[in-house]
């Protein structure tokens, strides 16, 4: 769907196709193909369109005769994958191209924010909207760290480690389209006379800068409380593990000489043969004797384990 807007007093209001308001803004949202020729007049290539559609695109700069081209990354709205938005300087015209629906068109109409009457300032708002998307969605991935965290003292189970690398791989998609998109802004930061860009444009670009710089030192920052939960659930899993021996271990001691006392017993020689033989074999009490034996055993392991605060 094709949407233009003029500006007018500082504020961006709908018009038609045939606004010659300056500056103007052409969005294409939903944008095929076949949405090409609503824009051929400007003068734009079909590569180029199907570029700014084209998800697996990088962000970049390209100058072409009449007009640049920046395509840069935004995060989708209902998954974690990241697109691509085409955005096409002609003049004081800006031509933006999305696949899907753009909520921060409509942000960007209704704010109550008054817009200078600059060549590139529907641009300059555009880009820090798209910066607002990436602040938001680091803000929502924080809040999944803070929910993971707090399950890590609760449970050990196999879903919290898929969340775990969840969350990591939300965050090296994001850093990777902020990373790009860095570079494209400090591109026309460093090269203002390439874009016609004034001084107030120059400074505004350079604050974007900034803030993109802020959002991703905030990714990297993410990224290693997701590090350092991963080794806080990984030293958990092993302390259960070790408490889950340390019983084993102990069920294991106390049965150990029970066992070795009825091994020997269990070796039935015989009496006659010799004083060094079993007496107990013929003994009348002898059975009660092993039993006796037995448990006493136990009960003095159980004493040792004790002194020494193993139990």
């Amino acid at each position: 769907m094709l949407k233009t807007f003029g500006l007018k007093n500082g504020k961006l209001v709908r018009g038609t196709d045939k606004t010659k308001t300056k500056p103007r803004w052409i969005h294409i949202d939903n944008a095929t193909t076949e949405d090409f020729k609503k824009i051929s007049e400007f003068g734009i290539s079909r590569n180029d369109f199907k570029q700014a559609i084209d998800r697996g695109q990088r962000s970049r700069i390209a100058t072409r005769e009449g007009y640049n081209m920046v395509l840069m990354n935004i995060p989708d709205n209902k998954s974690d994958e990241m697109l691509t938005i085409g955005l096409f300087l002609k003049g004081k015209t800006l031509i933006s191209i999305h696949e899907k629906t753009c909520k921060m068109v409509t942000n960007i109409v209704n704010s109550s924010d008054t817009l200078p009457n600059s060549e590139h300032t529907i641009f300059i708002r555009l880009v820090e909207e798209l910066n607002e998307v990436f602040y938001r969605r680091a803000e929502d991935i924080e809040d999944e760290i803070d929910k993971i965290e707090e399950r890590i003292h609760r449970n050990s189970s196999k879903e919290l480690i898929k969340d775990f690398f969840k969350v990591r791989k939300k965050l090296i998609y994001l850093n990777k389209a902020l990373t790009g998109n860095r570079e494209v802004i400090s591109h026309m930061a460093m090269h203002p006379e390439a874009f016609n860009l004034n001084k107030l444009e120059k400074f505004e670009i350079t604050e974007i800068h900034t803030d993109l710089i802020q959002v991703s030192d905030s990714i990297k920052i993410y990224r290693e409380i997701i590090s350092n939960a991963i080794e806080i659930y990984n030293s958990k899993v092993s302390n259960q593990i070790n408490h889950i021996m340390k019983r084993l271990t102990i069920i294991g001691s106390f049965i150990l000489l029970p066992t070795l006392i009825a091994s020997i017993y269990g070796m039935n020689f015989k009496v006659d043969a010799g004083i060094w033989n079993m007496p107990e074999l013929y003994w009348e009490y002898g059975y009660l004797f092993s039993l006796g034996l037995m448990a006493g055993s136990v009960f003095l392991t159980f004493l040792y384990f004790k002194r020494k605060k193993w139990l």
